[in-house]
């Protein structure tokens, strides 16, 4: 059996389905296994990850974060979302809370990355990973919790009356001001 991944309805673009059926994504595909799987977080969609890549045998170095854990300062609460955009990286940020002051604070995917490096999170963790030339890094949640591309992560940055959700560092504050731009400007590609 493949990696197990939950997701939520709203992941979906087909939102009525059966168990046993397979659904594509961008990632690859995923066979629904349990429409209604109950954890400490909630309900949630149970999928097998089928992949859809094929290993071009490449070795690469991965480097991990700080592992996740009960006695960290840090706890992820969501993701920054703009309506209109999709990066498939958490789009602007991650909102963020220290846990020993309640503070939420809404930060860059590249702060949140440093941050699980240096301190750590207790439902996330970080990783950098190389292969020649090419590097990447990635954010993941950990434990019973859907990625972080899941719908059930994503906090407006802005209510219906401008209000933001919290404070952005400044970093977050360009990510989410180019987030903007792109939500506004893509109806208008799409009349074109």
């Amino acid at each position: 059996m493949g990696k197990q991944v939950l997701k939520v309805r709203e992941d979906f673009y087909k939102k009525d389905f059966i168990v046993g059926e397979t659904h594509s994504f961008f990632e690859g595909k995923y066979k629904i296994l349990d429409t209604d799987y109950r954890n400490e977080h909630g309900v949630f969609i149970l999928c097998e990850y089928l992949g859809e890549y094929e290993e071009v045998g490449l070795k690469s170095e991965v480097i991990k974060s700080i592992p996740a854990g009960v006695d960290k300062p840090f706890k992820m609460i969501g993701t920054i979302h703009i309506l209109g955009y999709r990066n498939l990286l958490a789009g602007p940020g991650f909102y963020v809370e220290d846990r020993r002051t309640g503070e939420v604070v809404g930060m860059s995917f590249r702060e949140t990355l440093q941050l699980l490096f240096n301190e750590g999170a207790t439902n996330a963790e970080g990783f950098k990973t190389g292969t020649g030339n090419f590097c990447s890094s990635t954010i993941d949640s950990v434990g019973e919790l859907p990625s972080f591309d899941s719908h059930y992560w994503k906090i407006p940055a802005y209510d219906e009356n401008g209000v933001a959700f919290a404070k952005l560092t400044q970093a977050a504050k360009r990510e989410v001001a180019k987030a903007l731009r792109y939500a506004v400007k893509k109806p208008m590609r799409n009349k074109q």
